[in-house]
């Protein structure tokens, strides 16, 4: 885990699955649309291909992908905080049972409802 100018930045990784996760944790007063909209244009910008971020209950969700590396993305904000969740890897279910799992939220505005 790390933290740099009001943000916390958190990386889990399953070898034996082929997964990691990051969290994300910001201070940035965006709704969850426009953190989506933001980052997915940023990674589009990078040569990810993605798709179009969609809503899944208070957040938004994006896929992306680049040569090897596949990936989901769940942007979640509380109006002072923006989250991104992401799991890369082999297996996006590995990294969706690790996270139901093993986080539990303190603020509920800034984790997905549903994976």
């Amino acid at each position: 885990m790390q933290s740099a100018q009001g943000a916390t930045m958190a990386i889990l990784q399953n070898a034996a699955e082929q997964t990691v996760i990051t969290v994300a944790v910001t201070p940035v007063p965006l709704s969850a649309k426009d953190l989506a909209i933001q980052t997915i244009a940023n990674m589009k910008a990078a040569g990810f291909t993605t798709s179009e971020p969609v809503a899944s209950g208070d957040s938004y969700v994006g896929e992306f992908s680049k040569e090897q590396v596949r990936g989901v993305s769940y942007f979640s904000a509380n109006g002072k905080l923006g989250s991104v969740i992401t799991i890369m890897g082999a297996s996006l279910d590995a990294g969706t049972k690790m996270l139901k799992d093993n986080l539990k939220p303190a603020d509920s505005k800034l984790f997905p409802t549903d994976f």
